[in-house]
C-alpha cells in the first residue's frame, strides 16, 4: 500500500529587499517565531512576531537570512539590510 502525502507550500513574501529600516511580511499563515542570522552564521535576532513588520534598523549593513517559523514549515530569505 502506498500512501500519498501532500505538502502545502505556504505563500510568503518579504519585502523591500533591500531595506534600512523595516522589512514587511505578507503570509496567509500566521508567522510564529522569526530568526535573523548573520552572515557568520550567527544568530543576531529571535522573536515572535507582533505585527507585519521586521525592525532591522539596529542591525549593522550587509547580508542576513531572515527565517520565518509557521508552526509547521520554515521560509528562509537571503535579505541586504543597508
Amino acid at each position: 500500500q502506498t500512501e500519498d502525502f501532500i505538502t502545502q507550500e505556504i505563500e510568503t513574501k518579504l519585502y523591500p529587499i533591500p531595506t534600512q529600516e523595516k522589512f514587511f511580511i505578507q503570509s496567509e499563515r500566521q508567522i510564529k517565531n522569526i530568526i535573523i542570522i548573520n552572515q557568520l552564521g550567527i544568530i543576531v535576532e529571535q522573536f515572535n512576531p507582533t505585527s507585519n513588520s521586521i525592525d532591522v534598523s539596529k542591525l549593522d549593513s550587509g547580508k542576513y537570512v531572515i527565517v520565518l517559523y509557521d508552526g509547521l514549515k520554515e521560509k528562509r530569505y537571503n535579505v541586504i539590510k543597508q
